[in-house]
């Protein structure tokens, strides 16, 4: 018993410590994107107070780019550890798994594809519409994620998890909402579908990551076969390594549509110093390292929680920046904000008085026994009651397996 609490207690304090980081993380790459973008948001602005590199699709794509190099490199340093270590331990060199099979690909294909999209709906609606109607539409993005995983069978339907999502949505919108609501109908539906994308993107990441196996057959052999079949699923470093070179595949005719004349104007335009080259290329490279371990901080919570877990994070992180702000900058507090940020905390608390049952699990994604459930914030449920795409069998027929896994 006292192993099991202190496991329990060592589990949630990796998942905090996982939390703190990823927020800390995201809220460092704001600011640095938003100094790219603006010139002045960390620094003094420039002289001539122009944008430091006013592209965010292209800082986009060389994130993911650089995410990718840092993936080659993690490979290329895996296939030294397996051809010249022969299976000996080599600290500086994790293993990298590299997935076969079509299945496993129309997956990777369909997250990357999803993920580039969301960014350009978003970046695209930027356009058409205001900051604050943006950061409402964008606060539904659990209702997207809720939906899609029903739909792909990783959650069960609850009222009391919809009302919640709802309370925080309604919390969340009268938080950022402003006296005026006008806004484009264009804009808006472009965002509306980036952000159901992003839910069906954030869904496809827990398929990917997340297993469950079906205690169908007391026969040891049959259990190994399992567990191994279990073991084969990604980790959050191979879903970084493997899902960053397809975001920068898909992103890449979005920048050359949007971006590439205003990019031939600028470089064609004044001369720059050389110190804000230097700052562009630093800035650059400094973000991308950032996003890699953005995400996969990400991925790791996916891997430990749920995609509708880490949403509803999102939703709370965002409140509590527009919170600080207020009391950072003395901006006005009127009824309508306490009154959206209680609806928002009595909707969060009410999810995790629902979840609450993700504390009875011990979250070693490492080593998922028999008894876990696909979701550490999802309840127990007996297995007669699993969805089917829940389940993985031990048999080799296609159809009795969600993904075609074959990894060396």
């Amino acid at each position: 018993m006292v192993l099991s609490g202190f496991t329990r207690f060592r589990s949630q304090l990796v998942l905090g410590v996982l939390c703190i980081a990823w927020f800390c993380c995201s809220a460092l790459i704001i600011l640095w994107t938003k100094y790219l973008l603006s010139g002045g948001a960390i620094v003094p602005a420039t002289r001539d107070q122009r944008p430091l590199f006013p592209f965010p699709l292209l800082i986009t794509l060389s994130n993911n780019t650089g995410c990718a190099l840092i993936g080659a490199g993690l490979v290329l340093g895996s296939w030294l550890r397996s051809n010249l270590h022969r299976g000996e331990p080599v600290p500086w060199s994790p293993p990298v798994r590299w997935p076969t099979g079509p299945r496993w690909w129309r997956f990777l294909v369909a997250i990357g594809a999803c993920t580039a999209l969301e960014i350009g709906c978003a970046n695209w609606s930027l356009q058409k519409l205001t900051v604050a109607f943006s950061t409402l539409l964008k606060c539904t993005a659990p209702l997207f994620v809720l939906f899609w995983s029903i739909l792909l069978g990783i959650e069960l339907f609850s009222w009391v998890t919809l009302g919640s999502l709802f309370l925080m949505c309604m919390g969340a919108a009268l938080m950022t909402t402003g006296d005026s609501l006008q806004f484009s109908i264009v804009g808006a539906t472009v965002l509306l579908a980036g952000i159901a994308l992003g839910g069906f993107r954030w869904a496809l990441s827990q398929v990917i990551l997340q297993r469950t196996v079906r205690d169908g057959s007391a026969d040891p052999a049959t259990k190994t076969a399992q567990q191994t079949r279990v073991d084969k699923r990604l980790t959050p470093l191979e879903a970084v390594v493997l899902l960053a070179p397809v975001t920068a595949f898909f992103l890449a005719p979005a920048v050359y549509l949007l971006e590439l004349r205003p990019l031939w104007e600028s470089l064609r335009g004044p001369s720059r110093e050389t110190s804000e080259i230097l700052a562009i290329f630093g800035s650059l490279a400094g973000i991308a390292g950032l996003v890699f371990v953005l995400l996969w901080l990400e991925y790791a919570i996916v891997q430990r929680t749920s995609s509708l877990a880490i949403s509803v994070v999102s939703i709370m992180k965002e409140l509590l920046t527009i919170l600080a702000g207020m009391v950072t900058f003395g901006d006005h507090v009127g009824w309508r904000s306490f009154l959206g940020l209680a609806l928002s905390q009595g909707g969060f608390l009410a999810f995790l008085r629902h979840r609450q049952g993700w504390l009875q699990r011990t979250p070693d994604t490492d080593a998922p026994s028999e008894n876990s459930s696909v979701s550490q914030l999802v309840p127990t449920q007996p297995r007669d009651h699993l969805a089917p795409s829940e389940v993985i069998e031990a048999s080799d027929e296609p159809h009795a397996v969600l993904l075609d896994v074959s990894m060396p």
